[in-house]
């Protein structure tokens, strides 16, 4: 009975750090007929009550002759606690990349997420336990995990809560015979297909044997150190995020993308932090990157060209340009794969010098009288009044088109003066040509004006091509 009322006080010290749900909120407990599920309900029940409490069975349909006896057994167990008892049958899909582990997993933790949706639950309660950080720990090692991964499952996440994960089975199961309950055994936890079975059964008996009879305690340790480490650095990540991530432009948006890294800010980063950043962008896109997705995203960072892209899951492309790492869906609505086109902006008529917001690039055209003898700010381009007639066309330039650059000694084919320019292929629509009525080159603002509009004489004209106010 003393055993009893220690674990009854130690998980009673665990709930009231977890921030239960308030009063007049139920708490979903997910039960399987398993000892551990069976007493997470059994010590819910003496610590809260029944009131609050809702169980959960999920039936996978794998082992039909097995799960009637199951919810026979819960169902007796409920009525006997007087809590309410809700069931709910999923397919487990096959294919698709995941093990029939990890879907049933998956599905798993949907299917109570809709019971508690339904009930207007506040929280889930799963039995996880001190022996399942342990094979956790295992698995994620040899899948090739980080510190987060490796820090295991935390007591409480979001809405799921884990009052007995540092509880071991062992001390459950006294418990529950104390208590004079029966469970269920599940068969498949001896079928070695499975490689969490493995684990359990092969790999931890090994090393325990062969080289430290306190592994489980050793790793729990190990653990406990990874997750306060990983506490440490996800604050750190946060920062980091607060300060570096931004909405790119408007016309970055237009064009789909949704966030933007700047180059230097991430080049600055300690690795570890630079690899979270990358990692938070990508779960705000609501994809979950592999690790070798967040490699290749760092290795765009480190050695690759502007305009270098990436695709990524459910349409996620990421871009680099010269001054940071675009992530978005410039997807059409639907399409997953291939590349859509540039934006092409339309006609854009200048009527005389004046202030052009132009969101579709993003960007303003400013054009103003200026005296040769003023200093020419950083961006400025100059040209002669004379040589230029308004109204003037602002338009995408076309394949093919020629231009000479002021000072150079010959023309020059627009595209290839962006490349030399070492602006990427998608990204010369935001370079647009500023044309007269004649198509007469002028200039492409913020580049180059046409060596027939430098300024020659006294009455110039300015030209500021910079980005919209308010637009990043």
């Amino acid at each position: 009975m003393r055993q009893i009322s220690q674990l009854l006080t130690r998980v009673a010290a665990r709930l009231a750090k977890m921030h239960l749900p308030p009063d007049g909120e139920k708490i979903v407990v997910a039960v399987s007929g398993g000892p551990d599920s069976l007493a997470l309900l059994h010590i819910l029940r003496e610590l809260l009550g029944p009131a609050p409490l809702i169980a959960a069975s999920i039936n996978h349909g794998l082992r039909p002759t097995e799960t009637p006896m199951e919810e026979e057994l819960i169902a007796d167990c409920c009525r006997r606690l007087a809590i309410p008892w809700r069931r709910l049958a999923i397919t487990v899909p096959t294919g698709g990349g995941e093990s029939r582990e990890e879907a049933a997993r998956r599905r798993r933790y949907e299917a109570l997420e809709k019971i508690r949706r339904q009930e207007g639950a506040g929280a889930i309660a799963l039995g996880h336990t001190a022996d399942d950080q342990v094979e956790e720990f295992f698995l994620r090692l040899l899948r090739g995990s980080g510190t987060k991964a490796l820090s295991g499952m935390r007591a409480a996440s979001g809405r799921l809560l884990r009052p007995l994960l540092a509880e071991r089975k062992a001390t459950l199961i006294a418990y529950l015979r104390e208590k004079g309950e029966r469970w269920c055994v599940d068969s498949t936890n001896q079928d070695y297909t499975f490689f969490r079975n493995r684990v359990r059964g092969r790999l931890l008996p090994l090393l325990a044997a062969e080289f430290n009879p306190a592994i489980n305690r050793t790793i729990l340790r190990s653990m406990d150190i990874l997750a306060t480490e990983d506490d440490y650095l996800a604050g750190k990540t946060r920062a980091a995020c607060r300060r570096l991530l931004r909405r790119p432009t408007a016309a970055d948006r237009l064009a789909g993308w949704q966030w933007l890294l700047p180059r230097e800010g991430l080049e600055r980063l300690h690795p570890a932090l630079r690899r979270r950043v990358v990692e938070a962008c990508c779960w705000r896109l609501a994809i979950r990157p592999a690790h070798r997705q967040i490699i290749d995203l760092l290795d765009l960072l480190a050695v690759g060209r502007v305009g270098s892209r990436l695709h990524l899951s459910d349409g996620v492309r990421a871009v680099l340009s010269a001054e940071a790492l675009l992530l978005g869906r410039p997807l059409p609505a639907g399409q997953q794969r291939g590349d859509c086109p540039p934006p092409s902006p339309g006609l854009q008529t200048i009527d005389g010098p004046g202030c052009y917001r132009l969101p579709e690039y993003g960007r303003e055209l400013l054009i103003f009288a200026v005296d040769r003898s003023a200093a020419q700010q950083a961006g400025e381009l100059r040209l002669d009044r004379q040589s230029i007639s308004f109204p003037l066309i602002l338009r995408p330039a076309s394949p093919g088109e020629r231009f000479r650059p002021a000072g150079s000694a010959g023309r020059k084919k627009v595209f290839r003066y962006l490349q030399e320019r070492q602006i990427a292929a998608g990204e010369r629509w935001r370079w647009p040509l500023l044309v007269m009525a004649e198509e007469k080159i002028v200039a492409l603002p913020g580049l180059a004006v046409d060596h027939g509009c430098r300024p020659v004489g006294n009455n110039l004209l300015a030209i500021v091509w910079r980005p919209l106010s308010g637009s990043g």
